[in-house]
């Protein structure tokens, strides 16, 4: 037995909703990737790497030299420096950045040439979130391209491409091979599958 709809105008409609419910993906995987972005700089600071695991520990030398300025927040390899590149427009931290850790310094002890003496350390920089204009590890380094109707790519270049290639070999931070990478990816598709239907069923 078929069935037949009689009201033309009503097929239209409803087929031209259900076009927008399954089509044009592509803003929306951008920005499943792009959460999914800012989820690999934050499991990162958490020193969560490739596969979830942890990453390899500094060595014995620099654990030395960060502990001289007061260690790391974190207390975990988190792969964002604690010294400065490049000092402060001015020369001098604000009140707030000093709060976040900046402009520490320390005398440690050096050994060269059978002599030992005491260095002074570069200043340390503040501890900031997602973005840090004197990492390599930042978020304002990764995009996010549509690559296709449903795919996107998460790209990441680097501003001193050997430095964190090196990095990226011995401790592989940029990686969508994290839990909470992915489940951030799935869970923003999940809730903007679920406004398209939302819109499908008010009849946006």
């Amino acid at each position: 037995m078929g069935f037949r709809w009689k009201n033309p105008q009503l097929v239209q409609r409803l087929g031209s909703r259900l076009q927008l419910l399954v089509s044009d993906f592509g803003p929306d995987v951008k920005e499943a990737g792009s959460i999914m972005a800012d989820e690999i700089v934050r499991t990162t600071l958490a020193g969560i790497g490739d596969g979830d695991q942890p990453f390899r520990e500094y060595s014995p030398a620099y654990r030395a030299l960060i502990e001289s300025v007061g260690g790391k927040a974190s207390g975990v390899v988190d792969l964002r420096g604690v010294f400065e590149k490049r000092a402060p427009k001015g020369g001098e931290y604000s009140r707030t950045a000093r709060s976040r850790g900046a402009g520490r310094r320390a005398y440690v002890e050096i050994s060269a040439g059978g002599r030992r003496f005491f260095a002074r350390t570069k200043r340390t920089r503040p501890r900031l979130g997602l973005v840090d204009p004197q990492s390599e590890m930042s978020r304002d380094l990764i995009t996010v391209e549509v690559t296709g109707a449903a795919r996107a790519k998460i790209v990441y270049k680097p501003r001193a491409q050997s430095y964190m290639i090196l990095h990226n070999e011995d401790r592989k931070w940029f990686s969508v091979n994290k839990t909470a990478v992915q489940a951030a990816g799935v869970y923003t598709l999940q809730q903007l599958f679920a406004a398209r239907c939302d819109a499908f069923n008010r009849g946006s």
